[in-house]
């Protein structure tokens, strides 16, 4: 009995096909999840971005609030105190918002909401200072609507404001930087990711060439007679 050359050529045809078939297969995917994690990545990138900025707004706007209301320490005309009131109010509305949209996310903002274990904890801990100086703008307005701006309460309030804000832009600046952070780990593990699938392909490749090269530089095998 005689093997075929035909045959043989045709058999390691159909290896060859399905080989072929198998290593395009792992490429297309490998491409396929390095676009997808590209997206992410960029998806990600646009959600830090946005975080980092507002986060970064908190800080000017606390300062911005102990400073008007330091102003409103100050002697002015009833027209100027009374704008000045209304500016302050304004001013702990948005540092309220930015605040809580930073826990919980803010669709109009294009915050997602969650962030990460290290931040909710360090959000955590500034919460009694925001909410220190939530409520002592709160009572400075109000005693300075009432024009009693001397006394003993509107001078406790406004203490309590400057305090609180030194320490809360302290801490709001480390906010930001463990935001900066994490934005850059996401990178170095992206990069990372992107290396492993870049050496996979490249393995596919080779095993590819490999087997092809090596099953065409097959002899054929001798013909024997039964």
């Amino acid at each position: 009995m005689t093997n075929n050359p035909n045959t043989l050529d045709k058999v390691t045809f159909n290896r060859l096909r399905k080989l072929y078939i198998i290593a395009l297969g792992a490429i297309a995917i490998s491409l396929v999840t390095s676009q997808i994690l590209i997206r992410q990545y960029l998806a990600d990138q646009e959600d830090d971005s946005r975080l980092i900025n507002v986060a970064g707004r908190q800080r000017m706007l606390s300062q911005k609030l102990s400073k008007e209301a330091l102003l409103l320490s100050l002697d002015q005309p009833e027209m100027g105190r009374r704008a000045l009131e209304d500016t302050l109010l304004a001013t702990k509305s948005d540092w309220q918002a930015a605040h809580n949209a930073l826990l919980n996310g803010d669709e109009k903002l294009g915050l997602d909401q969650g962030s990460s274990p290290e931040i909710s904890r360090m959000f955590e801990e500034i919460h009694p200072l925001f909410e220190s100086m939530v409520v002592n703008t709160d009572s400075l307005i109000r005693h300075s609507r009432q024009s009693i701006r001397d006394s003993a309460a509107f001078q406790r309030s406004l203490h309590h404001i400057l305090e609180s804000s030194k320490a809360f832009l302290a801490r709001m600046e480390r906010i930001v930087n463990q935001y900066d952070f994490e934005a850059k780990q996401k990178v170095e593990s992206l990069k990372q990711l992107e290396l492993i699938i870049t050496v996979f392909t490249l393995l596919i490749l080779l095993a590819e060439f490999l087997i092809i090269f090596c099953l065409r530089l097959k002899p054929c095998a001798p013909a024997s007679r039964s």
